[in-house]
């Protein structure tokens, strides 16, 4: 998943990526982890538009469980709820300063 193997992968890059993943709201979606162009749901590898979690996960399935509790906690911290919660019903812009606030953390982390 992103071409990159894992133990060359931080956290923070990680993050980065599957915020750059979404960033353009043309490749972002809500409620389905990943969509096609059609917006139907379909697997990674077909997708053309990802959820927060959709991204995260196509990112780097082995860091998920290290990178998932920092976007949640940013999720948590700026606006009291999940990051699924927050992707569907807050809508992009606030998806994105999750990340923001996500990769803040982990940067504080490897410091």
């Amino acid at each position: 998943m992103g071409g990159v193997e894992v133990a060359e992968r931080s956290l923070v890059d990680v993050l980065r990526a599957a915020k750059e993943r979404i960033s353009d709201p043309e490749r972002w979606t809500q409620g389905t982890a990943a969509c096609g162009s059609d917006r139907r749901p379909c697997e990674y590898e077909e997708a053309a538009r990802f959820c927060a979690l959709g991204s995260l996960d196509f990112e780097c399935i082995p860091l998920y469980q290290d990178t998932y509790p920092l976007l949640y906690g940013a999720a948590q911290e700026l606006f009291g709820q999940g990051v699924s919660a927050v992707n569907d019903r807050l809508g992009h812009t606030a998806t994105l300063a999750v990340f923001d606030r996500a990769i803040e953390l982990a940067e504080a982390e490897q410091t």
